[in-house]
């Protein structure tokens, strides 16, 4: 699957454009103004209400929701693995947060499964999961989310859509991408 990520990064043309008219940095982490067909939206300080939250900016596309969140729980250090504890940690607790946060707002919310997303290196870089979202009036949302490790900090991708416009080769082009940005000098195995 790796290779089909790297390929569905080229044909739906996602790239990232770091030549932003007013740059984003948070935590030393450049936000681009635009990655493929995904504009860069509002950023929220979550760190306000609780420090270690960090910062989530919003990229927006059709129907297509994406947020990116960078935060550290307080955590003086994070290791940089898909596979260490504290992320592993930090992905269940990210998936009973949208299990039984989104309750509330939908009738039925539902874990689908757990992938890994690698980098051009091959190595994993990114723990997701996919999530059902249903409303009471039937209409069903994907939800993903992808956690990795940077800069001793953990970085959230959070994509949510109509099914109807599901297309799973695109989340997965969106967290390779996110490879990219946050480990540019990356190379292929």
């Amino acid at each position: 699957m790796r290779v089909s990520v790297a390929a569905a990064c080229a044909m739906l043309a996602i790239c990232a454009d770091t030549a932003a008219a007013q740059p984003v940095v948070l935590h030393g982490l450049t936000f681009p103004e635009q990655i493929g067909p995904y504009a860069r939206g509002p950023v929220t300080n979550h760190e306000r209400g609780q420090a270690g939250s960090g910062y989530s900016v919003a990229y927006l596309r059709d129907v297509w929701i994406a947020s990116v969140f960078i935060y550290d729980r307080g955590l003086q250090s994070v290791p940089d693995d898909a596979h260490s504890e504290p992320l592993q940690q930090e992905f269940e607790q990210a998936k009973q947060g949208i299990l039984s946060g989104q309750a509330g707002a939908y009738a039925k919310v539902e874990f689908k499964n757990a992938y890994l997303v690698a980098g051009i290196d091959a190595r994993d870089r990114f723990r997701c999961g996919a999530f059902e979202l249903t409303r009471a009036n039937g209409f069903v949302f994907d939800s993903h989310i992808c956690l990795t490790s940077w800069n001793s900090k953990f970085v959230t991708l959070w994509l949510t859509h109509p099914r109807a416009a599901s297309n799973d080769l695109e989340i997965r082009g969106f967290a390779y991408v996110w490879t990219r940005i946050l480990w540019p000098g990356a190379r292929a195995n």
